[in-house]
């Protein structure tokens, strides 16, 4: 492989961690991932901040698609106040890649119980009217564990 500038674009999510809000907790321009989350309720209502890792050519425009879920379940109840989105760190480089972290916040998360749970993140292309088709672009998984108050 050669120089970075030399390389072919790709399309790719790099990675992806969560992030749990805790009330009183500080806006971040980068979170800390929390591969183990504790000191929560079962069947309660939780918000995390998603972190994610991108590659993506400059030309094209898409949007992103998230969901958390637990034993196949989707597990965020109302994304209709999920959505803001910050991108605090963003490179271009030579080959016409743009690199960049993007912050996505998910209200409304029911956490059930212990527990592995899913992150799961598509990114599909936008036409020319900026609607999203259905070619998706890359789709990632990750994961994180749960371990609520009733069994620390």
């Amino acid at each position: 492989m050669g120089k970075i500038g030399s390389v072919m674009p790709l399309d790719k999510i790099l990675f992806a961690y969560p992030t749990l809000l805790r009330e009183g907790m500080p806006a971040s321009r980068i979170y800390t991932p929390e591969p183990l989350v504790t000191g929560i309720k079962g069947n309660s209502i939780q918000s995390f901040v998603v972190t994610a890792g991108l590659a993506l050519e400059t030309n094209k425009f898409v949007v992103t698609e998230l969901d958390i879920l637990f034993e196949g379940k989707g597990m965020v109840l109302d994304s209709g106040e999920t959505g803001k989105v910050e991108h605090p760190i963003r490179k271009i480089i030579k080959n016409q890649q743009v690199i960049y972290l993007s912050s996505m916040f998910v209200n409304q998360v029911e956490i059930s119980k212990s527990g592995c749970y899913e992150i799961h993140i598509s990114v599909y292309l936008l036409n020319s009217e900026h609607e999203k088709t259905e070619t998706i672009v890359d789709k990632h998984s990750s994961f994180f564990y749960v371990l609520t108050e009733e069994d620390e």
